[in-house]
């Protein structure tokens, strides 16, 4: 895009999730929210010198504000600072018709937070500033946050499975070390609590602290739900324990749920065949643990 149809495009197009217009009049420290918010969702530009009629004023303003100023606050206002280049464009003779075109990038592994640790998202053609378990889900969007190693309140080391503790150890072939340096050292206790990879791995019970880690089996007869006078469920089990023994009792259950069949081999022996294969439903089972 050349620089008049650019100029074409800023004076006509709608504001949208990748683009909006200010006033070179507005202050810099409201041109923040902006920049934040385009750099936590998807980038974008950021155009100051039109009005929002379209019009172009660029710079000519008495009260308009310098290029320098706004370079500084986004410098001075953002934490960290995310990846952005000024560029200016002309419009008229005089120095002072241009633009400035602030092209935000998106930031990958980061949420930009402002003062007073306010984080903003582009949402539509709108900078929306994010209330707390907002922002803590975009942390996680970015892995700027990992949710197995936020510590649980009011948990401790006493809420250890022990056995299922000692089982680990003795795998791991250090069955002599301490079960407080054994969780500390793998993130899994910090300051006397257990993380939420602690709560999952090996609290007696973890729905204590997290309600809804839970597997359900359910075992329908036929190849959809029935409800109400319909229902149609054969076997409906809940298992509340922690992931490694949650892991074997459904696997027992499902095992325990399939038919299994004899069939002539072409050695002309005999051999049982399970209704399904064992890799197949056992994958399924750990993939709906790891993506809960």
């Amino acid at each position: 895009m050349n620089n008049n149809d650019f100029l074409e495009y800023v004076q006509n197009a709608k504001e949208n999730l990748y683009f909006d217009r200010k006033s070179a009049r507005i202050e810099p420290k409201d041109i923040i929210r902006h920049v934040i918010a385009f750099a936590n969702a998807n980038g974008g530009k950021l155009v100051i010198g039109v009005e929002n009629d379209g019009r172009l004023t660029g710079f000519t303003n008495i009260q308009s504000h310098s290029v320098e100023e706004y370079k500084a606050e986004i410098m001075r206002s953002c934490r960290p600072v995310p990846k952005f280049k000024c560029e200016t464009i002309k419009y008229g003779n005089s120095d002072d018709e241009f633009i400035l075109v602030i092209n935000i990038a998106v930031s990958t592994n980061d949420v930009i937070y402002g003062t007073n640790e306010k984080v903003y998202l582009r949402i539509n053609d709108t900078s929306v500033e994010l209330k707390h378990s907002q922002i803590m889900s975009l942390e996680y969007d970015k892995g700027d946050r990992r949710f197995e190693d936020n510590i649980v309140e009011y948990s401790n080391i006493d809420d250890i499975d022990e056995d299922l503790l000692a089982e680990y150890k003795k795998i791991k072939n250090v069955s002599d070390e301490s079960d407080r340096k054994i969780l500390e050292a793998r993130g899994l206790l910090r300051d006397g609590k257990l993380t939420n990879a602690g709560v999952l791995l090996f609290a007696k019970n973890p729905t204590k602290f997290l309600p809804n880690v839970r597997i359900r089996f359910i075992r329908y007869d036929g190849k959809k739900a029935g409800y109400g006078r319909d229902i149609n469920i054969i076997k409906e089990q809940t298992f509340d324990d922690p992931i490694p023994v949650a892991i074997r009792k459904v696997t027992d259950l499902v095992r325990s749920q399939l038919r299994e069949f004899q069939t002539l081999n072409n050695d002309g022996r005999f051999e049982i065949v399970p209704e399904y294969p064992e890799f197949a439903w056992f994958e399924g089972i750990v993939n709906a643990v790891t993506h809960r």
